[in-house]
C-alpha cells in the first residue's frame, strides 16, 4: 500500500498527500500557481506545506534526499554558471541540509530556490555546497527571528488586550458560572479598563478557592 502523508486536525483526518501528488505540486521549475504565488518568509510560514522532517519520516530517506537533489539541481541548471556542482556535490549538499534544516516545510524550500533562480543570492560566477549551505542557514536564522518577533507581538497584545478574544471569552465564562454557582450577585462595573490575561486567571482561582 502506498505511503501518505496525513495531517491531522483535533483528532480529524484533514488531507492525505501522496508522494506523487507532492513532487507534482513542489516543481522547482514549474510550481501550481498556489505555490508560485509564495516569494517570501512570511508567506511560506503561513503555507500548508510539510516539513523535511515530516516527509522523511513518513517516505523515508531516499525520498526527502531525491526531492532536495531536484531543487538543488534546478538551481544549477537555471544560473548555468561557469563553476557548478556535480552530481555527488549535489548530493552531499541535499545530505547536509536535511541533516541540519529538518524543521523547514517545502514551501520555505520553495522560497529559498526561487530567490536564487533570481539571482537574489551573490554568487561569483560559481555556485557551490558551501554557498547553497549559507543560503539555508541564513534563511533559517531569519525564519527564527520572525518567529521570534511574532511571539512578541503575541505577547504585547495579551498585556494590553488581555489575550486574543477566544480565550477571553472562555475564561470569561468560566468567571460567570464560578459567580453563579456560590449565589454571587452579579459583580458590580470596574472600571472601563480591559482585564489582563494574568488578572482574570487569579480572580478566577481566587473564586474558585472560595466556593470549597
Amino acid at each position: 500500500m502506498e505511503k501518505e502523508l496525513t495531517k491531522v486536525e483535533n483528532g480529524v483526518v484533514l488531507v492525505k498527500t501522496s508522494w506523487q501528488s507532492m513532487v507534482k505540486l513542489f516543481d522547482p521549475i514549474n510550481p501550481p500557481s498556489e505555490l508560485a504565488k509564495i516569494s517570501t518568509l512570511e508567506q511560506a510560514v503561513k503555507f500548508d506545506s510539510p516539513t523535511l522532517g515530516a516527509i522523511q519520516r513518513t517516505f523515508g530517506d531516499e525520498k526527502v534526499h531525491s526531492l532536495l537533489c531536484l531543487y538543488i539541481a534546478a538551481v544549477v541548471e537555471t544560473l548555468n554558471l561557469s563553476r557548478s556542482m556535480n552530481g555527488s556535490q549535489i548530493e552531499i549538499c541535499a545530505n547536509r541540509i536535511i541533516n541540519k534544516h529538518k524543521r523547514l516545510k517545502l514551501a520555505d524550500i520553495h522560497v529559498i530556490v526561487q530567490k536564487a533562480m533570481n539571482g537574489e543570492y551573490e554568487l561569483y560566477e560559481g555556485v557551490s555546497g558551501a554557498k547553497i549551505m549559507k543560503w539555508f542557514d541564513e534563511y533559517f536564522e531569519r525564519r527564527c527571528e520572525y518567529f521570534v518577533q511574532m511571539n512578541q507581538s503575541d505577547h504585547e497584545y495579551t498585556k494590553n488586550h488581555g489575550g486574543n478574544g477566544e480565550l477571553m471569552q472562555a475564561l470569561k465564562e468560566k468567571l460567570n458560572e464560578s459567580n453563579l454557582k456560590v449565589g454571587k450577585p452579579v459583580p458590580k462595573k470596574k472600571k472601563q479598563i480591559p482585564m489582563t490575561l494574568e488578572e482574570l486567571k487569579k480572580e478566577i482561582d481566587y473564586n474558585y478557592k472560595n466556593e470549597k
